[in-house]
């Protein structure tokens, strides 16, 4: 099994705004639902736009309400999940 984290990708991190490549989400509305629901129940991201035509998914957060290694963590999972489901 392939470790998505290792692999190169796009990322651009800023205090309170991070826009990073999710393997999997260019061209699935599928997957820009599941990444929007699973960041939509953490407390803290008040914007998570997934963007389906350049694969990355654009956060916006509050740094004193959730910390970037936890919404990482968030997105390793739900990345994993996008790219477990057959196609």
């Amino acid at each position: 099994m392939v470790l998505l984290r290792n692999k190169n990708r796009f990322l651009h991190v800023l205090p309170g705004r991070i826009r990073m490549e999710i393997y999997g989400l260019q061209g699935s509305k599928a997957a820009a639902e599941l990444l929007s629901k699973s960041l939509s129940a953490c407390s803290g991201i008040y914007r998570a736009e997934p963007c389906t035509v350049t694969g990355r998914v654009l956060l916006l957060y509050d740094v004193k309400l959730v910390s970037e290694q936890h919404i990482f963590h968030i997105l390793r999972e739900t990345e994993d999940r996008i790219c477990s489901v057959p196609i």
